[in-house]
């Protein structure tokens, strides 16, 4: 009788180490990057990430690369190179949401840029070694100065991209 009762205590004390140990490996902890992770699988949702996305960056000045001599002649501008589509960027645009309307900023959209001018904005891309989008950099006369790293897994914060725009 006291063998049972002592492997029933083991069992269940082996049962509760168990489920405690398994319940701290799904509550890994969130990192604070400014960027919520969200997984958009239906065409419904998808829609919705695009529309908010547009959103956010409401109040940027759209150029084409062909423009970029033109716009920058002169002067530093900052410019945001992403589309619509990309959930990195639609992720990044709640975090620069607020700096749309506070700074004069300059959007290519990547897709869009590579409909209306491919030659330009593929040759931009490889000048500039500007392999994934979101980016955020400031040009002048047509050259980048100065970049944004986002870092693709991380994101950025609010923090961050304050420094960024500081700098000017």
């Amino acid at each position: 009788m006291k063998n049972k009762i002592r492997l029933i205590v083991c069992l269940s004390l082996m049962l509760v180490l168990f489920a405690s140990c398994n319940q701290k490996q799904d509550q890994q902890p969130k990192k604070a990057t400014g960027v919520e992770s969200k997984n958009v699988t239906t065409e419904e949702d998808k829609q919705k990430a695009i529309e908010e996305y547009e959103q956010n960056i409401k109040g940027v000045k759209e150029i084409k690369v062909a423009e970029l001599d033109e716009v920058s002649a002169g002067k530093e501008i900052t410019l945001y190179l992403g589309r619509k589509t990309c959930p990195d960027c639609q992720k990044f645009s709640k975090v620069f949401k607020p700096f749309v309307s506070k700074y004069e900023i300059y959007y290519i959209d990547s897709i869009a840029g590579i409909k209306k001018s491919p030659e330009d904005l593929k040759e931009f891309r490889t000048d500039n070694d500007l392999k994934t989008v979101p980016a955020v950099f400031r040009v002048k006369d047509g050259k980048i100065t100065d970049r944004m790293n986002i870092d693709d897994k991380m994101g950025t914060t609010s923090e961050e991209l304050q420094k960024f725009f500081d700098k000017k």
